[in-house]
């Protein structure tokens, strides 16, 4: 077998240093394209040499805010295979399993004595890039979409450490590198704290609403009323769902390619059912249906809707249609539809399968397996749902409503939340196309700089 040419200095350069043609977007005139590889160092392989050690798997990681959890503590005699990847203080670890769920870390100095999955990409910075800048860099929508459409694999879609290694990434000077990471460390400290606080405002009055609907469903809110109206709390009656049900029945089944904006009739999909009870409008789909179908599956004002079937964190979720047009809305098969008899109000119950108490009977009947959880209706029926007269429910529903009024504030705050993040992701876009702040020109040549480093390891 031939053996393998060594590369000179020049050849790793010319590799290393992109051609116009290949390069994704234009950057300032003082930053170069260069690849992954040619601004990290080789990873390292270690094996524990203690009865115990520290191993970060990719459970470590909080991918919503990008950092290490925690470690866990492993005797040595039980470390798995995967546990071979050694890390320094300022590396970037970054999960090759479904890169779109955005498990990547910095390795900060109290994790630099841990040992590290394969499962990960350990990204050692060379003196070509600051390491907070290639941290930053790797969790930027350009690199996390781009390389999520390498994934290969069925059950744990991947991406290989040579397609990381090849990946083209955007190199300022060092100087200018330092810039962008100390903005975008203050832009991001500014967008948590605010964040911080929004969620302290919708804490507080998630909080504030759990306490009322606990008293609803105790009869401590309606106490009052029931004096007035010479009632005592053994009005109430304990009945099984199944007993309140006048008629249910699931939805219509349709395809993903049966489904346009340029078709006729409004769809309600399992994603439309929002937690406590908050129904979504404005994002259905559309279908073609014969007159019979729409007949059979149209909703009605007051008609109770729930996920049968669904993730672990929206199957469960319910919630009241109310009709605002005579347009026609069907609903997804997913979904079942109850119409409940004179005794209960549509609207109470709902109250009542999200309150605490109704949320935790929900999950007590919950089938979980790996990809989808479901909830049947066998299981539903055996719900005891604690239920006042007609005109007490009516009473309690009332003054639920006039909170749920005030609900649309906390709809507005989680939209907040939303936007900070995705503020985040416009301010590292901006970032690394050289658009954010004032790009000064820099005396050393970034060029230069990485040609250096290049011939430096060639050398070694």
């Amino acid at each position: 077998m031939a053996k393998k040419k060594k590369l000179s200095s020049d050849d790793l350069i010319n590799q290393a240093i992109m051609k116009d043609d290949e390069v994704p977007f234009g950057l300032p005139n003082n930053w170069v394209w260069t690849r992954i590889k040619s601004i990290t160092l080789p990873m390292t392989t270690t094996k524990p040499d203690k009865e115990y050690f520290k191993y970060i798997d990719i459970d470590a990681i909080d991918n919503r805010n990008q950092i290490i959890k925690d470690f866990k503590t492993i005797e040595t005699a039980s470390a798995p295979s995967r546990a071979t990847r050694g890390l320094e203080e300022g590396n970037t670890l970054f999960s090759m399993v479904r890169p779109y769920l955005r498990n990547i870390a910095y390795v900060h100095k109290e994790y630099s004595d841990c040992i590290a999955s394969t499962g990960f990409y350990v990204c050692k910075p060379s003196r070509a890039i600051n390491s907070r800048y290639l941290y930053f860099l790797l969790c930027s929508e350009y690199v996390i979409a781009n390389l999520t459409l390498l994934m290969k694999g069925d059950n744990s879609p991947s991406i290989r450490g040579t397609e990381l290694e090849e990946f083209p990434i955007p190199l300022a000077p060092l100087p200018e590198q330092k810039r962008i990471v100390d903005l975008i460390v203050s832009l991001f400290e500014k967008l948590d704290r605010a964040k911080e606080l929004v969620q302290i405002v919708l804490d507080s009055y998630e909080n504030r609403k759990s306490a009322i609907l606990h008293k609803a469903f105790s009869g401590e809110l309606t106490e009052k009323w029931r004096e007035e109206n010479g009632l005592g709390l053994e009005s109430w009656k304990n009945i099984l769902f199944r007993d309140l049900v006048y008629e249910s029945k699931l939805g219509l089944v349709r395809n993903i390619n049966e489904q346009s904006i340029d078709f006729e009739i409004k769809y309600l999909k399992m994603n439309n059912i929002h937690k406590d009870g908050y129904l979504d409008l404005n994002n259905l789909m559309y279908v073609n249906a014969p007159k019979s179908e729409i007949e059979a599956y149209k909703l009605k004002s007051g008609d109770f809707l729930f996920n049968t079937r669904n993730s672990r964190e929206l199957v469960g979720k319910n919630a009241v249609y109310k009709n605002t047009t005579e347009e026609p809305v069907l609903y997804n098969n997913n979904i079942m539809r109850v119409r409940f008899t004179k005794e209960v109000i549509s609207d109470f119950v709902c109250y009542y399968l999200n309150s605490a108490k109704g949320k935790a009977e929900l999950d007590k009947i919950k089938k979980v397996t790996t990809n989808v959880a479901a909830i049947y209706a066998k299981d539903l029926n055996k719900i005891i749902i604690p239920t006042p007269s007609i005109k007490e429910q009516q009473e309690i529903c009332a003054i639920l409503n006039r909170l749920i009024d005030k609900e649309q504030n906390a709809i507005e705050l989680c939209d907040v939340i939303e936007n900070i993040d995705l503020m985040k992701k416009s301010i590292l876009a901006r970032a690394f196309r050289g658009e954010l702040g004032t790009n000064k020109p820099e005396e050393e040549s970034t060029l230069e700089l990485l040609k250096e480093v290049l011939r430096e390891r060639v050398e070694k």
